[in-house]
């Protein structure tokens, strides 16, 4: 979509007549790393300062069955070798659909898949002997995806109940049989468990179907998440050690972000989400920005960085968003730990509007991460036939995005996942993307970036 088309204008002008809606809006709401891997990936070997004593043959493997055109691989590589050094893909795999990735080492990770209202889990070797084959026979996904938080997994059953299934647990958890069917959850570690988010339909007082975000921690009560007053039409959870607590004890918290999509604006909160014996404590629930009309497929994401101290933890809401009436890109809404009113997003321009703008974020993986990773899909020029283009990228404290190069460039894309594990200075980003009638992953080995000043 063209972001000066008429509809945007006219939704612009809604926007500053949005501006006086703002404050009645708000009057609503009454470790150490992993050890180094015995065998893997001769790339990989490279990177840790081990040799390997194996000729590297990644190009003439991969590119080869790639399965998404030689000469999209070729540039692929080319763009982002020097940052991330390419160690697995791309390659074609049998999922063709939405995912969860579940690491399991340098050797081995699963795509969590919902199938019929059960979960799969379909691996992927990428070990040092593994070649980027395409599949043989490919997965049938059902719509929402699972999500997988620790131990716990989550899926909805045919019916729309959300489950919760526990490994090394026998039997199937019931955590609500309101959640909206269809619509996506969302799920994190925390405590010796897990807490998720989802959306329900009710009636309110004066009548009208309202959409709410309910969240569940373990087997504890079920409790509204999206205040009086305040809707939620996307969820999004994200966990992070650090922080503290009162007196210098480390914790561990959740960030949830959701946003509250209307006619004239789309108001972002956040809130912060702890363990309190085994209790669900939630944070004060504050609009920590209020953006411009949303699309049909408008939502939220949630990104966060630990901290060594109470007040340091870094929490943001990302938000792929018109801008103005001809900008569109992506909104950094800082969340701090408590979340303040009206905070100044950081922007990230895209060179045109893109609806859906698929985006993912992966959970930091080392307790003094100055960064974390994320994938994003945008167009690749200003032009209205532009290609859309896949593209690696950190976020730091500031809030600030800085590209690490394209992974692939004009295929379809509607579903994307990423995920990260820590060896010594080197995180591994392991992305999976995609639509209905294709899949692909590929994996990198990424040197940690400097803290920004």
């Amino acid at each position: 979509m063209l972001v000066c088309s008429p509809k945007w204008l006219a939704s612009s002008i809604a926007v500053l007549l949005a501006g006086y809606m703002v404050v009645a809006c708000k009057e609503k709401k009454d470790e150490k790393p992993d050890a180094a891997p015995k065998e893997t990936n001769p790339t990989v070997l490279a990177l840790l300062g081990v040799d390997s004593g194996v000729k590297q043959e990644r190009d003439a493997g991969s590119e080869k069955d790639a399965g998404i055109g030689a000469a999209a691989v070729v540039a692929t590589v080319a763009e982002t070798d020097a940052k991330c050094p390419l160690v697995y893909g791309p390659v074609e795999v049998a999922v063709r659909g939405p995912g969860a990735l579940v690491v399991h080492g340098v050797d081995r990770t699963d795509v969590l898949v919902h199938e019929a209202g059960e979960p799969r889990m379909v691996p992927i070797l990428h070990g040092p002997k593994a070649k980027a084959e395409a599949p043989r026979a490919f997965v049938s996904v059902s719509y929402p995806p699972c999500a997988a938080a620790g131990e716990d997994v989550y899926c909805a059953a045919p019916g729309g109940n959300l489950q919760r299934r526990t490994t090394g647990q026998p039997g199937v958890f019931l955590v609500s049989d309101e959640h909206l069917k269809g619509t996506r959850f969302s799920a994190a570690p925390l405590g010796a468990g897990s807490v998720v988010a989802w959306l329900e339909q009710h009636r309110s007082a004066e009548g009208a179907n309202v959409q709410q975000a309910w969240v569940r921690y373990g087997d504890g009560p079920l409790m509204r998440l999206s205040e009086d007053g305040a809707g939620a039409t996307s969820v999004s959870l994200i966990s992070v050690s650090g922080g503290g607590d009162a007196k210098g004890k480390e914790s561990k918290k959740v960030l949830a972000v959701y946003i509250d999509s209307r006619t004239s604006m789309t108001p972002v909160h956040g809130r912060w989400l702890s363990d309190d014996r085994g209790r669900l404590v939630l944070g004060k629930d504050e609009v920590v920005f209020v953006g411009s009309p949303p699309e049909r497929n408008t939502a939220i994401v949630a990104a966060a960085l630990p901290g060594a101290k109470p007040g340091e933890l870094r929490g943001f809401g990302l938000l792929p968003i018109s801008k103005d009436v001809s900008n569109f890109g992506l909104g950094v809404v800082p969340v701090l730990d408590p979340p303040k009113v009206d905070s100044v997003p950081i922007w990230s321009d895209y060179p045109n509007g893109l609806d859906p703008a698929p985006i993912a974020v992966a959970t930091a993986t080392d307790a003094k991460a100055e960064n974390v990773y994320l994938a994003r899909v945008r167009p690749e020029t200003a032009a209205s036939d532009s290609p859309r283009v896949l593209e690696l990228a950190s976020l730091d404290r500031t809030g600030a995005v800085t590209s690490l190069g394209l992974l692939d460039r004009g295929h379809p894309i509607d579903d994307l996942a990423i995920a990260t594990e820590q060896v010594k200075d080197t995180t591994f980003v392991s992305v999976l993307y995609g639509d209905a009638t294709h899949g692909f992953f590929q994996r990198r080995a990424c040197k940690n970036r400097p803290a920004a000043k």
